[in-house]
């Protein structure tokens, strides 16, 4: 029965990576799809401009992503059951990988609704200043400070906690979680172009995590 019930706890947090690195990567293509692949759309006033073009596109990327912040939630449960530890940093970083995938499915549900009707499918009747202070409370403030931070703890804990057996996932979880707290750090800093940067090697570690996760808890 212990056995059993490691092989199908592998299976559900294995599968639950592949669902998330597969919608990583359907969110990520549809997301710079959406702005004509335009570098520039960071800024407010560009991304509207590219995204009112493409609304099924962007709705559907958001949608993607929602489901990828859902896919995280087996996986943290799973390393916590895994792990046999239950201090207080165990539970602080459990309780980081949860929020992180809390806060970022609510922000992407928050812009498929609110940003749809208020914003991007009304650019011209929109309030300009409603519009920017969403955009610094939605897609930056949460997904590249609070989200970043809040995984960034999990991974450097999945690292030292879970997976302690595999070198391989050790060393991508340390280096994931290390890039999500200087994203973080650098944009609370104000210093967004170098978070930016940050952000993009993260992205690329990250589906690199996610696959060495699917891949050991697979086979």
């Amino acid at each position: 029965m212990v056995i059993a019930s490691k092989r199908a706890s592998s299976k559900v947090a294995g599968g639950a990576a592949l669902a998330m690195l597969l919608l990583f990567v359907v969110n990520m293509t549809t997301w710079m799809a959406a702005l004509d692949w335009d570098a520039r759309a960071a800024d407010p006033d560009i991304f509207l401009s590219r995204v009112v073009h493409h609304v099924g596109l962007w709705r559907f990327s958001l949608t993607a992503d929602f489901f990828s912040y859902v896919a995280m939630v087996p996986i943290v449960i799973v390393l916590w059951q895994r792990s046999g530890r239950r201090g207080p940093a165990d539970l602080c970083a459990t309780v980081s990988g949860l929020a992180f995938a809390a806060a970022g499915g609510a922000a992407a549900i928050s812009m498929l609704g609110l940003w749809s009707r208020l914003f991007v499918l009304h650019p011209s009747s929109m309030d300009a200043a409603l519009f920017r202070a969403s955009w610094y409370v939605l897609p930056r403030a949460i997904w590249n400070c609070f989200d970043a931070f809040a995984l960034g703890i999990w991974l450097v804990w999945a690292g030292g906690r879970a997976y302690t057996s595999s070198k391989r996932l050790r060393t991508l979880s340390f280096t994931a979680g290390g890039l999500g707290l200087a994203e973080s750090f650098l944009f609370m800093a104000g210093l967004e172009p170098a978070s930016e940067v940050v952000q993009v090697v993260y992205g690329f570690v990250l589906f690199f995590w996610l696959a060495a996760v699917a891949w050991s808890e697979l086979t």
